[in-house]
């Protein structure tokens, strides 16, 4: 076997033209609020509390998953059958998802979603090595075991139901996330221009510059 057939040069794209934009945005919907039902059993089996896990102020979405999860079935579908290849670039992708999101998330909001500075082999607190793996054992399952379940769910919906009911539907509930994204922004900038005025807050900094 020659190098062109063990590693083709489109390996990470064959599965791409299977796949719809409409699949894309319902892994993405989908997965972002099973990752708030998973974050939420987390912190419940860690803390033994009941947190708010979820991204923005209403939905049960945590969309780090939602884009974890896209961009691991975009990019890693062919692997199904490659475990050890599928979990190695799993958390790859997670750790650079995981990154960049918490990265612009406090250059946007001014606030960390999620801090592992505690942990062992964390980058800047943002991503550290113990989530790394968890990314990759996620993958493992979403790839081989979730996502094949999830697909003919999909083409069940696509041969019972009309295409633009779906379409709508998809619509409604992306508008809400959208809205629920604006809003969120708006009221963590109002509450930060509050501190800011109200106790001289420095936000960058996160000090109070003057005593209350």
């Amino acid at each position: 076997m020659n190098k062109k057939e063990k590693f083709p040069n489109n390996i990470f794209m064959e599965n791409v033209k299977k796949k719809s934009y409409l699949e894309y945005i319902s892994y993405f919907i989908f997965y972002s609020f099973i990752g708030c039902i998973l974050e939420t059993c987390f912190g419940l089996f860690t803390k033994g509390v009941i947190e708010s896990r979820q991204s923005f102020l209403f939905g049960p979405f945590c969309v780090i998953y939602g884009i974890g999860a896209v961009l691991i079935i975009f990019f890693l579908s062919n692997f199904k059958d490659k475990p050890l290849r599928l979990f190695l670039f799993s958390c790859l992708i997670g750790t650079i998802s995981e990154f960049l999101m918490s990265y612009f998330c406090e250059k946007i909001f001014h606030f960390k979603w999620w801090d592992y500075s505690g942990m062992k082999l964390n980058i800047n607190g943002r991503t550290c090595l113990y989530f790394s793996v968890m990314w990759g054992v996620l993958g493992i399952i979403l790839i081989r075991y979730v996502n094949p379940l999830l697909d003919k769910v999909f083409e069940f919906l696509k041969t019972n139901v009309k295409e633009e009911v779906l379409k709508i539907s998809l619509a409604l509930v992306l508008g809400f996330l959208i809205f629920d994204a604006s809003v969120s922004y708006i009221g963590l900038k109002s509450f930060y221009s509050k501190i800011v005025r109200d106790f001289d807050f420095d936000l960058k900094t996160s000090e109070i510059r003057t005593g209350i």
